[in-house]
Order: structure tokens, then C-alpha cells, then sequence
């Protein structure tokens, strides 16, 4: 889960800090960590005319969970574009 506080009021250009939360709910045992995770996020957001882009970065590292297992690192960077219709 991802939190995002941004300025209420903006220009063009949205953005937001916050944090990313990972709990251990997987149910199989070979692709589940089994750990607690937590991290810093962000979100970047630029309408434009007909035009949706933007860019959602998080970093998870593992602090609790199963001994047995590895710690846990997760970098995730995903785009977001779109082209609006009306």
C-alpha cells in the first residue's frame, strides 16, 4: 500500500511523497518473502492537453518476518501514460 501527500493547490505538475507499506500475505511458500516491509515513495503526475504521463518510484525494505528467509529489497519504477479521448 502507497500513501502520497501533495500541495494542495499546483500548477500543471502533480507530485507526491510518502510511504509504501508491504505486508506478508503471500500464500506460496516458494514466492512469498514472508517479511514486513516498509519504504519511502513517490509519485509524479503531468497532465498536458490530451496527454497523461507520469512516473511512481518506491523502495520496500524488509524489518520483520520469517528468520529463515532472506531479507528483502524491492525497487519498483513504473511509468504512466495515457492519451485522453473525448
Amino acid at each position: 500500500m502507497s500513501l502520497f501527500l501533495s500541495p494542495v493547490k499546483t500548477e500543471e505538475f502533480l507530485w507526491g511523497p510518502g510511504p509504501v507499506l508491504h505486508s506478508p500475505t503471500g500464500t506460496d511458500e516458494v514466492l512469498s518473502p514472508r517479511k514486513w516491509g516498509a519504504g519511502p515513495s513517490g509519485l509524479g503526475f503531468y497532465p498536458h492537453g490530451l496527454w497523461v504521463m507520469g512516473l511512481l518510484t518506491s523502495n520496500i525494505w524488509s524489518y520483520a518476518g520469517n528468520n529463515n528467509r532472506n531479507d528483502m529489497s524491492q525497487f519498483l519504477a513504473q511509468y504512466l501514460s495515457r492519451f485522453m479521448t473525448s
